[in-house]
């Protein structure tokens, strides 16, 4: 009686494991009132970097992937690293126009 509850079992685990379907992570949803902007950013060594141009210059070992702003009076943006934890870009206006550099400390 043991002998077949216990394969009786493990059978049921068997195929539930089998069956089980595939855990996908799931894509990322930017928080309220962001927009993909990766296209805005060059790094520091694109040759556009230094032009006169709309773009804005990263300072970020992930380069220009991923990258979400949000602008009302002034513009927030934040950068995901390819675990998906998000980092803030903070802006350097004051010192070097067009400047953003990643805070290495996840928010």
């Amino acid at each position: 009686m043991i002998r077949q509850l216990f394969a009786a079992t493990t059978l049921a685990v068997g195929v539930g494991v089998a069956l089980a379907p595939v855990a996908a992570a799931q894509a990322h949803v930017p928080l309220p009132g962001f927009q993909p902007a990766s296209e805005s950013f060059v790094t520091p060594l694109d040759p556009d970097a230094w032009r006169p141009a709309p773009k804005w210059i990263i300072a970020s070992p992930f380069g220009t992937v991923d990258i979400y702003c949000a602008s009302y009076k002034s513009t927030i943006c934040y950068q995901l690293d390819p675990a998906g934890n998000r980092h803030d870009l903070t802006s350097l206006n004051a010192y070097i126009p067009r400047l953003w550099v990643l805070n290495p400390v996840q928010s």
